[in-house]
């Protein structure tokens, strides 16, 4: 074989090897063979705007009744997760494969904080409900997470789905926390008991996912 049709035939294979993982890569973006494993998450418009106006809603209430006693203290750190860059943006965001251990790191730490609200006896029994129930919620949400990060073979469309399915649960979470907060509000200005001081808040370790380019 000649010089050219070498040349010829390793364009020729060079074509088809970039075909082949250009195709992989958009069909399957967590895949082992993927170039860049990321996903492109563009949430509904309507359901991110809600999102948006529930969590602005809720800063306001921690931030006009905020007192430096445990659930406050807390409630800053779980503020933190839901004000995540990836939960709020309204435009289409890439995330990484690697961007899944963090996000499930942040879960648990939520988790972890709301086992710790339940250890206090104050509380009404509605509201216990509401933690053990968020609990739950932020069980389902870790699920979720684990069965994004086992996805490697899961097609973009099936990735997307997952995601909303994820979105929806932490949306949940949001509502039944709020709810706690509220029962929690309304039982300290009718007692004069209260969650045992606290000076020492959370370190502000929740990160952001940035969009990618």
């Amino acid at each position: 074989m000649d010089r050219k049709k070498k040349f010829s035939v390793y364009i020729y294979i060079s074509i088809i090897l970039l075909v082949c993982f250009s195709s992989i890569t958009w069909f399957y973006p967590y895949s082992i063979l993927s170039v860049q494993k990321s996903v492109s998450y563009n949430p509904d418009n309507i359901v991110i705007q809600n999102y948006i106006t529930e969590v602005k809603k809720f800063r306001k209430i921690y931030e006009e009744n905020n007192q430096n006693d445990l659930v406050n203290n807390k409630t800053a750190c779980i503020l933190q997760f839901y004000e995540q860059n990836w939960l709020l943006r309204e435009k289409p965001i890439k995330i990484h494969y690697q961007d899944l251990d963090l996000i499930l790191s942040e879960t648990k730490e939520v988790r972890n904080i709301l086992i710790e609200l339940t250890l206090f006896e104050g509380y009404s029994q509605e509201a216990k409900e509401y933690l053990k129930l968020n609990i739950q919620q932020y069980l389902a949400i870790e699920e979720g997470l684990i069965e994004l990060k086992k996805s490697k073979i899961h097609s973009r469309s099936t990735l997307i789905r997952q995601f909303k399915n994820l979105n929806s649960d932490i949306i949940e979470s949001l509502d039944i926390y709020t709810y706690f907060y509220n029962d929690y509000l309304s039982g300290a200005t009718k007692t004069t008991h209260s969650p045992e001081n606290n000076t020492t808040t959370e370190k502000d370790h929740l990160h952001e996912i940035k969009p990618g380019k």
